[in-house]
């Protein structure tokens, strides 16, 4: 990849807001959220909100990560280094963010309860929103591998990867094991990983057959969505994703990331000042929204005596700004994210999901 994806910079910044808005109920909630309810619902504009633009962050991300890996043509010490930071980012933020909120008691539970207990608690980095990372890691070694393959051996893994997300929740719901629709599941993202490295091989095809491949993608996205709520909702799933339908194992946000990533592909304009802060501070803002969501919820709770999230949510979001702002001179560039220098040729600096 021989110049900067403007595009990149412009997504990286509104992502890390939807995430923070999805965490924090912002896109309001219907009989779906409810526990026993699902049988009487209806699709609402709160659904469409929730489960086709907030949740495509993850996946969206996934594959913005695996495409900017995968273009560099790595070898195995491009991998360990992305790994290493990778790993870094997996246990720092889980570990202070256990510590913080209570402590010793969470991390001696995992080493008594046995090994698959200790299994998931690596898996879901600490049952906390850094599962990300973990999730990344797999996906990172996935392309690795998944990248030396023939392209026909690549779009045929596409199409079966797609097929089993979409057949996963039912059979879950149907066996009972709702963990294998878990939204912590590195297996939710192995279609948004090659969907990535079919999106490399197709090259320029991308931007000659843009419109083309676009319809595509929106065309599939509303067929799938349509039998993801005919077939995917269970009440099962409230043991794991809080709702009565997964968060991720639907192929619908594939589709839906794959038309964003496509779109931002084809962006030639260089980011303001705002939008470059915005995507310099996306991981800060990412990982340290949790630590100050109860605090924020209970402060506008007590000033106006509802937890109002047009309040609550831009407090959050601002503060977490401001924490990185302060955190970057104390911490690492590999945890806490790089600022982009601020050169003329900005197309000339590195760039990663990371950054």
């Amino acid at each position: 990849m021989g110049s900067r994806i403007y595009g990149i910079d412009y997504l990286r910044g509104i992502l890390s807001i939807l995430v923070v808005t999805w965490h924090m109920g912002g896109g309001g909630f219907s009989l779906i959220n409810f526990i026993g309810r699902e049988s009487d619902h209806s699709f609402t504009f709160p659904d469409f909100i929730n489960f086709h633009i907030l949740l495509n962050a993850v996946p969206c991300f996934i594959m913005i990560s695996n495409y900017l890996f995968v273009s560099k043509n790595p070898d195995l010490r491009a991998l360990r280094k992305t790994l290493g930071r990778l790993f870094l980012l997996a246990s720092f933020w889980p570990l202070v963010f256990i510590m913080y909120g209570g402590g010793n008691a969470a991390l001696n539970a995992v080493v008594v309860s046995g090994k698959l207990k200790s299994i998931e608690f690596l898996v879901t980095a600490g049952n906390t929103i850094y599962y990300f990372f973990v999730s990344l890691i797999f996906t990172q070694i996935l392309a690795y591998v998944a990248v030396k393959l023939d392209s026909w051996v690549v779009y045929a893994g596409f199409g079966l990867s797609v097929a089993v997300l979409l057949l996963t929740p039912a059979a879950a719901a149907h066996w009972n094991i709702p963990k294998l629709a878990a939204f912590w599941s590195p297996l939710n993202f192995i279609a948004p990983c090659l969907c990535a490295i079919c999106m490399v091989r197709l090259g320029d095809k991308l931007s000659v057959y843009k419109y083309s491949i676009i319809a595509s993608c929106a065309a599939m996205t509303v067929l799938l969505a349509v039998i993801e709520w005919k077939i995917s909702v269970s009440s099962a799933f409230w043991a794991t994703d809080y709702s009565a339908l997964p968060a991720y194992t639907r192929p619908s946000l594939t589709f839906t990331s794959a038309l964003f990533v496509i779109l931002c592909l084809n962006f030639t304009h260089a980011p303001g000042a705002i939008f470059r802060f915005l995507s310099d501070n996306s991981l800060a803002l990412y990982c340290i929204h949790p630590f100050l969501i109860p605090h924020v919820n209970n402060a506008v709770t007590n000033m106006f005596g509802a937890n109002l999230r047009s309040v609550t949510i831009p407090a959050v979001i601002l503060l977490s700004y401001l924490v990185s702002v302060v955190l970057k001179f104390y911490l690492r560039g590999e945890v806490i994210g790089k600022n982009t220098p601020r050169t003329k040729n900005l197309a000339s600096n590195p760039q990663s999901i990371l950054n």
